[in-house]
């Protein structure tokens, strides 16, 4: 939420679970990797589904993702 900007964000389950394990420091990949141990689904879909919800956590001012290294 950022009452400033009258942004609210909406977060289902899995939303909700990946917010919380942002709460840890990690990687983009060490994060994808844990959530394709615990979700059942195509693995190239949970990748695609977490990037494109981070993306949009960042366009909004929710996280600052720090570059990975190589």
């Amino acid at each position: 939420m950022n009452p400033d900007q009258g942004v609210y964000f909406c977060l289902d389950a899995v939303g909700s679970d990946i917010w919380r394990r942002l709460d840890q420091s990690m990687t983009t990949a060490s994060l994808i990797a844990s959530l394709i141990e615990t979700y059942e689904g195509e693995p190239e879909a949970i990748e695609g589904d977490t990037r494109a919800l981070l993306d949009r956590m960042t366009e909004k001012g929710m996280l600052v993702r720090m570059p990975e290294s190589a």
